[in-house]
């Protein structure tokens, strides 16, 4: 709207000025610790354009996206170049923290593509499956109580899975975090705790303070939310997955963990 110049209130105190909606969006400033870190992107869905190839959507979460990039999708091993970047059906040359985009990705079928992937840089700091983390999370509401052996959905930026809390480490006091019992054998509604918990499938998290939007989570189960949490710690998936799928085994049949 150029016959627009922005708006003015008298004041007796003051003259006010001030901008439109778009305006003001326009002039915020991007994080620049994101924008420094290694590409970040939860895939939200993945689609195949007639003629053209496999499109990967998502919002940039940390780090800078180009055409011609090699990308991989964690935890997979699936690599694929950056054919080019689209944001409201316009192709930009590059993507930064907030946007939400388009990847047209060569060499990949969409089957191999699903909701819940890392987008990351193949050559600068990749997403690696996660073995465990640790978090503090807080108890909602729950009709019972959460013990050792308790397997839920967990819900991480775009990711849905299962996973096993495999060990209750402390039981804190929500507002000054100090430890109120080491190892507790449950946790209640409205209590805090450390936890390690141990995801069923292959997902990538991160920490929160690294990646906020990658290491906060929901835990959801009979259709609600019953706790939420933020990740501090990430243990990175290194042995073979002949553990895991142990691991896997033990949470699936319920069996207690020490």
């Amino acid at each position: 709207m150029p016959w627009f110049q922005g708006w003015i209130l008298q004041r007796t105190e003051k003259i006010v000025t001030g901008q439109t909606l778009i305006e003001a969006f326009d002039a915020l400033v991007i994080n620049q610790s994101l924008i420094n870190k290694p590409f970040r992107l939860p895939v939200q869905d993945v689609f195949k354009i007639a003629g053209i190839g496999t499109m990967v959507a998502g919002r940039v979460e940390a780090g800078v996206l180009r055409p011609n990039m090699v990308v991989k999708f964690a935890p997979s091993n699936i690599t694929a170049t950056v054919q080019a970047i689209e944001m409201y059906q316009t192709s930009i040359e590059k993507a930064v923290p907030g946007d939400n985009i388009g990847i047209l990705v060569k060499e990949v079928d969409r089957k191999q593509l699903r909701r819940g992937l890392i987008c990351c840089d193949a050559q600068n700091d990749p997403a690696q499956e996660t073995a465990s983390f640790i978090a503090n999370v807080i108890v909602l509401h729950h009709p019972i109580e959460i013990t050792q052996d308790y397997t839920v959905a967990l819900s991480c930026h775009t990711a849905n899975i299962r996973c096993c809390y495999i060990q209750l480490l402390e039981k804190i006091d929500r507002r000054a975090g100090k430890t109120i019992e080491v190892t507790p054998k449950s946790l209640k509604s409205n209590e805090a705790a450390i936890v390690k918990i141990l995801p069923v499938k292959p997902v990538c998290v991160e920490t929160y303070e690294k990646y906020p939007s990658l290491g906060r989570f929901t835990i959801i189960d009979m259709k609600r939310t019953v706790a939420v949490g933020i990740i501090k710690e990430v243990e990175k998936m290194t042995v073979a997955s002949e553990n895991m799928a142990t691991s896997i085994s033990v949470c699936d049949n319920d069996t207690k963990l020490n």
